[in-house]
């Protein structure tokens, strides 16, 4: 489980655009091979669900489509966390 600020929805369709602004030149990285589900910095949902693992990814509040004002590593960011850890606790997990 992940909270980010990096806009959950934006996925490798801009993963360029993002590496070009925010690398410096000589860096390569070479190819990023991910699914279209995984967000920036967060775990590919289409490999970790095969391993048996759920995947949440939520913007914190005031970013990406989260509503609230933006903040970083605030009480309530802790409290949003906690709620949602909660939530996927008691969220109902198929058996293969």
């Amino acid at each position: 489980m992940m909270l980010t600020a990096y806009h959950k929805d934006e996925g490798p369709t801009r993963y360029p655009d993002i590496l070009r602004n925010h690398l410096k030149p000589e860096f390569n990285l070479g190819p990023i091979e991910v699914s279209t589900w995984t967000p920036w910095e967060g775990p590919d949902p289409a490999y970790w669900v095969q391993q048996g693992y759920a995947v949440v990814t939520l913007d914190s509040r005031g970013y990406g489509k989260s509503e609230g004002i933006a903040s970083v590593l605030t009480m309530q960011d802790r409290h949003d966390f906690h709620d949602a850890i909660t939530w996927a606790g008691t969220q109902g997990v198929e058996q293969r």
